[in-house]
């Protein structure tokens, strides 16, 4: 990449990567802004409930990134990261490209913690994994109607967080 200015990068398309790529764009930030994420569209996760009880559209929820940037003078590349290599300001991605930095912005998200409660990893998923196996509006219903009041075993640990 020959740019005079070398860009800031920005790894993920999540809360803090997307509003950093757009605040940095509207404060009129001097350097080229890319942002790097590997599915083309934002997942507003507080809006899934709506998404689930027909309140809300699939675009409403989860625009694509690229509608999300039109107006913007931020960059965006579909691509998964591979390697960084700090001390040759790099981002390697696995498409085999590659992006020179000046600044880089690493915001990959967070894992899903079970608390160590014994079976909870293997017997659940979280609601945005559930909802992109599920395929569709119709089968996430299904696997979301759960009793208003589930059974729950005597020797049962709940832990209120």
């Amino acid at each position: 990449m020959n740019q005079t200015s070398p860009p800031t990068v920005i790894l993920g398309g999540g809360f803090v990567g997307l509003f950093t790529a757009l605040h940095l764009s509207q404060q009129n930030y001097p350097h080229p802004i890319i942002l790097i994420e590997g599915r083309d569209r934002f997942t507003f996760k507080p809006l899934l409930y709506e998404l689930i009880t027909d309140e809300l559209h699939a675009e409403q929820v989860c625009p694509r990134y690229t509608d999300l940037l039109a107006d913007s003078n931020v960059s965006f590349v579909q691509d998964t990261v591979k390697a960084i290599d700090l001390h040759q300001h790099c981002v390697i991605l696995e498409s085999g490209k590659d992006y020179n930095y000046g600044n880089l912005v690493i915001a990959l998200g967070s894992q899903t913690s079970y608390f160590n409660i014994p079976g909870a990893a293997e017997n659940t998923l979280p609601l945005p994994l559930q909802m992109m196996r599920s395929r569709s509006k119709f089968a996430c219903k299904i696997v979301y109607k759960l009793p208003c009041k589930p059974e729950i075993p005597k020797n049962a640990s709940i832990f209120l967080l």
